[in-house]
């Protein structure tokens, strides 16, 4: 074991020198939030009541696609327009109810059983 040991010349000098401790640096001057006009702007802009955005209120309703072709697309626009409807929604809305009316009892029976699966199944 004896080959193995270190044996360090403590007379050697390597001729390191000892690196002093430096200080932290300090600003010369600090930045502070009241001074700063852009920040104290934004605030400003921040605390104004907000206006009223212009264009289409958005409604409640819940939306979903359907895909229609462009034959079926112009004749519910045509329906649209020659009822005064707001929207293609009321126009599939009054030709469903229509064509609902005219069922027999025993597919309406299918129908409602249909339906009430189907919105439960939304929820």
């Amino acid at each position: 074991m004896a080959e193995l040991e270190f044996r360090k010349n403590k007379k050697k000098n390597n001729g390191h020198k000892p690196i002093p401790e430096t200080e932290a640096a300090k600003p010369k001057r600090r930045y502070e939030l009241k001074n700063d006009e852009n920040i104290q702007n934004k605030v400003e802009k921040n605390s104004q009541p907000k206006k009223k955005k212009v264009g289409r209120p958005r409604t409640s309703k819940l939306n979903a696609i359907a895909r229609v072709t462009d034959n079926t697309l112009d004749k519910i626009n045509a329906l649209k327009e020659t009822l005064s409807l707001y929207s293609q929604d009321e126009v599939i809305s009054k030709a469903l109810d229509n064509y609902i009316s005219e069922l027999e009892d025993s597919d309406r029976r299918v129908y409602d059983i249909i339906l009430a699966v189907q919105m439960k199944k939304r929820k």
